[in-house]
């Protein structure tokens, strides 16, 4: 009985553990925000890591289970496989700011003209949110411009002839336990850069 409790046990450690190992690899590989898409991927992948071990247990205990083992394996069984599933719903639906209306840019698209980005509508009040900003110079396609992460931007000269665009990402100013970063929001390119 206390090997199979052990091993239920282990099961279910194996959802935190493996969200750690997952949110540590993205974190390497150069992301600052985990966003509630992010979130949602690793919860499923935890979850899917920890039913695996939970059946692999119960299936070896189902192999050498003695005759007179009673109801309390089978409880101890259906606790395990709740906290699985109760761990990934949890971590799988966190909250997190939602864009309502698409972000845009205003402002002439001129060389020595300022930009400024509008964020658009939100499903929380603005004041309640801090936001991060990219700004994106698009051609063939779009790349990231180096520095250019506050809420306006100077066009200069490489901007010429290009089309300009921001993504920006919402973050509570007061986040939960289990809330985390908007997914990325784009706004609509402006006209070419002119002169």
């Amino acid at each position: 009985m206390w090997t199979l409790t052990w091993h239920l046990i282990v099961a279910v450690l194996v959802f935190p553990a493996t969200g750690v190992v997952v949110i540590s690899l993205v974190g390497i590989g150069g992301a600052t925000l985990i966003t509630s898409h992010d979130v949602m991927v690793i919860s499923l992948i935890a979850g899917a890591a920890a039913a695996a071990v939970l059946v692999a247990v119960v299936h070896r205990w189902f192999e050498r289970r003695s005759a007179r083992v009673g109801v309390l394996a089978y409880l101890m069984i259906g606790i395990a496989a709740l906290l699985v599933i109760a761990q990934t719903l949890v971590f799988a639906t966190a909250p997190s700011p939602r864009n309502t209306a698409r972000p845009s840019v205003s402002g002439t698209p001129r060389v020595a003209s300022v930009l400024a980005a509008e964020p658009g509508h939100w499903n929380e009040p603005r004041t309640d949110l801090t936001f991060d900003y990219q700004w994106q110079r698009c051609g063939a396609s779009c790349e990231n411009i180096v520095g250019a992460t506050a809420a306006s931007y100077l066009l200069r000269q490489p901007d010429l002839g290009k089309r300009i665009r921001f993504f920006i990402q919402a973050e509570s100013r007061h986040p939960g336990w289990r809330e985390f970063a908007s997914n990325v929001a784009y706004s609509s390119e402006t006209p070419r850069v002119t002169h």
